[in-house]
C-alpha cells in the first residue's frame, strides 16, 4: 500500500493519491463512517475503486496499480479531511508542545509518516516501506520548494505564480507510486558530458558569445547546455561571483533539469519562473528559466534573475523568519534579524519610488504606492516586534517525552491501527501569546501577499520580452558561427547517432573490471559518474547506500540473487587544470571521492577491494579532465 495527503494550515485535505489498494481503503473508510452511500459511484469523492472495500490497512506483498486514472481534486475535499481530521488534530496538538519536523507512527500492516512543510502545511504519507515514503516526501517537498517556494499559502487559487505547483501535485496524484523518476539525486552525473567532451568543447566559444550577447538584452545569466536530462556544459556571463549563477544546489538543478525534460512544444522556446536555492543560503532566488530545443536532442537553458528579484528574495527571507520565530532557541536575534530584513525591503520600496517606474502599474496594490508600501510595513513590523518582546518563549528540555499510547489508539481508531509504535522529540516549548500569534499570522498574510503582487508584476511585464529577445539572440549567435554542435546539423546529427554506443560508454568490463555497476562521486563538486543497466533498476528499487564511508555488506535482489555492496572513500591531490592551478598555487589542495559498487556474490573481498581502488583512480582522473565548468 501507499498514498499520502497534503493538508493545508486549516487542516484540509487539498491533494491526495496513492495505489488502488490504498483508494480501495478509503473509500470503504468513507463508506463505513457514512460519509458516502456504498451504491454511490466511488468516484463521487474523487476515490477510484473496483475491488470491494476492506476495513483495515492490511496490505498484499504486492502493490497493485489502478486500472484507471484516478481524479485529482484540487479544491479541498470535505470527506477525506473529516475521515483525516483525528489524525491532523492530535498531530496538531502534540507538534505545538513538542516541536519536531517529521513524526511517525507504525503498526503491523503499515508506517504513516507526517512531515510538516512551511508554514504549517502538513504531508502524511502512509504505506509499508518508510525508505520509499520517505523519499517521496523529500521528493514532493523538493518541487514544492522549487515550483512555489514561499507562496505555498496560495496554493488553493488560480494564479498563474502558482500553477507549475499544482500542476505537479496533479502529477503525483495520478500516479504517486512510481518511483522510477521520483528521486533526488544529490550530484551531477556527468557521465554524458565525458562521453560529449569533444563535441562540447567544441561549442564552449559559442555559448560564450551566446552568453555574452545574451547579458546585453537579460542581465547576468548562465546558460546550460542539455541532454536527455543531464547538463553537457556551463557557462556564466560573468566571471562575478554571483550565487544565483554559479552555486545553485544539485538537488536543484536536478530536479529542474527532469521537470524540463518533461516539458512539451518547447522548440519555439518557454520561459517560467522557479524558485531555485543557492549552496551558500537556504533562501531561494526567484528566477526566470528560459528553455528552448536545438538540433541534436539538445537543450538550451537560461537562467537569469527575475526583475525586483532582490526585493522578492527580501521579502521571502522575511516570511521564512516569521515562520520560524516560534520556534527558535533566540528569540532576541531573531528579533534583530527580522528588524534588518524589514529596513532593507522598505528600503527596496523608496528605491522603486525613486525610479518612478511604478507609477504606470494601473492593477498594482503596494507597488502603485511603493512610498504607502514602505511605510506600511515599517508599523506592521513596530506593532510586532512590541508583542513579541512582550511574549516570552520558554524552551525547555525533558528527555523521555512521549506521548499517550491510548490517546494515539484514540485519534488513529478511524485507521484502524491496532497496535501503535510513535517516535517524537522531547523539546517542550511555551507558545507566543494569542494576540502574537494573530499579529504574526496577518503580518505573513500581507507579505504574501505582496510577494505575489512582485512576482506577478516581474512575470507578467517582461516574460514574452524576455523569451522573444532570447529566442532572437540564440538563433542569430547559431546563424552566424562556424561549424559547432549547436549551429551545424551535421554534426548534430552525427553526435546523435553516437549516442547509441553511450549505453557502454564506462561499462566495466571495458575498463578491466568485474563489477556490475558503480558510481564514484565527489562531493566537494557535486559531481559524480555513475553507471547502471536498465535490469539493475527493475532488481532494485531504491539507490543502493552501505551505511559506513568504508564497508561491504550483503544484498538481495528482487530475483532472489545475492550480491555484494562496497563502498570505499579515497582521499588524492587534486590533479592539476587550468581551471584549478591558481587555486593550488598557496598550496596543494585534498579532495575526497568516494565510489560504490556492486558485485556478485562470489568476489573475493580483497579482489574487490583492489578494483575499486583501481575504479577510483580511472574514474576520478576522467572527472578532472573535463576543461570547462558544469556546476
Amino acid at each position: 500500500m501507499f498514498g499520502f495527503l497534503l493538508i493545508s494550515n486549516r487542516n484540509q485535505v487539498l491533494y491526495y493519491g496513492g495505489d488502488s489498494i490504498f483508494d480501495s481503503y478509503l473509500y470503504g473508510r468513507l463508506c463505513s463512517e457514512g460519509l458516502v452511500s456504498p451504491d454511490a459511484p466511488s468516484t463521487s469523492s474523487g476515490v477510484y475503486s473496483d475491488t470491494s472495500s476492506t476495513e483495515s490497512l492490511r496490505v498484499s506483498d504486492e502493490t497493485a496499480a489502478s486500472s484507471e486514472p484516478r481524479i485529482a481534486e484540487k479544491s479541498a475535499n470535505p470527506e477525506i479531511s473529516h475521515l483525516f481530521l483525528p489524525l491532523i488534530l492530535m498531530y496538531r496538538s502534540f507538534n505545538s508542545r513538542c516541536y519536531d519536523k517529521i513524526y511517525s507512527t507504525t503498526s503491523d500492516q503499515v508506517t504513516i509518516l507526517l512531515k510538516r512543510l512551511k508554514y504549517d502545511f502538513l504531508l502524511i504519507s502512509i504505506g509499508s516501506s518508510q525508505q520509499e515514503q520517505r523519499r517521496f516526501m523529500d521528493y514532493m517537498e523538493l518541487g514544492l520548494d522549487i515550483n512555489i517556494g514561499p507562496l505555498l499559502p496560495l496554493i488553493e487559487s488560480d494564479l498563474e505564480t502558482v500553477h507549475l505547483a499544482t500542476e505537479l501535485l496533479k502529477s503525483l496524484s495520478d500516479k504517486p507510486y512510481t518511483f522510477e523518476n521520483k528521486k533526488i539525486r544529490n550530484f551531477l552525473d556527468i557521465r554524458r558530458a565525458l562521453f560529449f567532451q569533444s563535441e562540447t568543447s567544441m561549442a564552449m566559444p559559442l555559448l560564450s558569445t551566446m552568453a555574452m550577447h545574451l547579458q546585453d538584452a537579460l542581465g547576468p545569466l548562465r546558460i546550460l547546455l542539455a541532454c536527455k536530462g543531464d547538463i553537457l556544459a556551463s557557462v556564466n556571463s560573468t566571471e562575478e561571483e554571483k550565487v544565483t549563477l554559479k552555486h545553485l544546489t544539485s538537488y536543484d538543478l536536478n530536479f529542474l533539469l527532469q521537470q524540463i525534460s518533461a516539458l512539451e512544444s518547447i522548440d519555439n522556446g518557454k520561459i517560467f519562473q522557479a524558485w531555485l536555492r543557492s549552496k551558500k543560503s537556504i533562501i531561494p532566488y526567484f528566477v526566470n528559466v528560459i528553455v528552448c530545443n536545438t538540433i541534436g536532442g539538445l537543450t538550451l537553458i537560461c537562467l537569469c534573475e527575475a526583475k525586483y528579484g532582490a526585493l522578492i528574495r527580501a521579502v521571502a527571507t522575511f516570511l521564512v523568519q516569521l515562520d520560524r520565530v516560534e520556534t527558535t532557541d533566540d528569540v532576541i536575534q531573531a528579533i534583530q534579524d527580522m528588524g534588518k530584513t524589514v529596513e532593507a525591503i522598505s528600503r527596496y520600496f523608496l528605491a522603486m519610488a525613486a525610479s518612478n517606474t511604478s507609477r504606470r502599474l494601473k492593477n498594482a496594490g503596494f507597488i502603485k504606492s511603493p512610498e504607502l508600501t514602505s511605510s506600511f510595513i515599517r508599523t506592521l513590523w513596530r506593532r510586532t516586534e512590541a508583542l513579541l518582546q512582550l511574549s516570552k518563549v520558554n524552551i525547555a528540555k525533558k528527555p523521555g517525552a512521549t506521548m499517550s499510547i491510548s490517546s494515539l489508539r484514540s485519534a488513529f481508531s478511524t485507521l484502524s491501527l491496532s497496535s501503535t509504535q510513535t517516535q517524537n522529540s522531547a523539546a517542550l516549548r511555551e507558545k507566543l501569546s494569542a494576540r502574537c500569534q494573530m499579529m504574526i499570522s496577518y503580518v505573513h498574510r500581507q507579505a504574501t501577499n505582496m510577494l505575489q503582487e512582485l512576482c506577478m508584476e516581474s512575470y507578467g511585464k517582461s516574460s514574452q520580452k524576455k523569451l522573444e529577445l532570447f529566442m532572437r539572440i540564440t538563433f542569430c549567435t547559431l546563424n552566424t558561427t562556424r561549424s559547432t554542435l549547436l549551429s551545424d546539423a551535421g554534426l548534430a546529427w552525427a553526435a546523435e547517432r553516437k549516442v547509441d554506443a553511450f549505453k557502454e560508454f564506462l561499462r566495466p568490463m571495458s575498463l578491466g573490471l568485474d563489477m556490475i555497476a558503480f558510481s564514484v562521486s565527489i562531493p566537494s563538486k557535486s559531481i559524480s559518474v555513475t553507471y547502471t543497466t536498465e535490469w539493475m533498476r527493475k532488481e532494485f528499487d531504491l539507490s543502493l547506500r552501505p551505511p559506513a564511508p568504508s564497508c561491504c555488506m550483503s544484498i538481495t535482489g528482487k530475483s532472489g540473487a545475492q550480491y555484494k555492496l562496497y563502498r570505499m572513500r579515497s582521499e588524492e591531490k587534486e590533479p592539476l587544470s587550468g581551471i584549478n592551478m591558481l587555486k593550488n598555487l598557496r598550496g596543494s589542495r585534498r579532495i575526497n571521492s568516494y565510489a560504490i559498487a556492486l558485485f556478485r556474490e562470489g568476489i573475493h573481498n580483497e579482489l574487490a577491494e583492489r578494483q575499486m581502488r583501481r575504479l577510483l583512480k580511472l574514474i576520478t582522473n576522467q572527472m578532472s579532465s573535463i576543461p570547462f565548468q558544469i556546476n
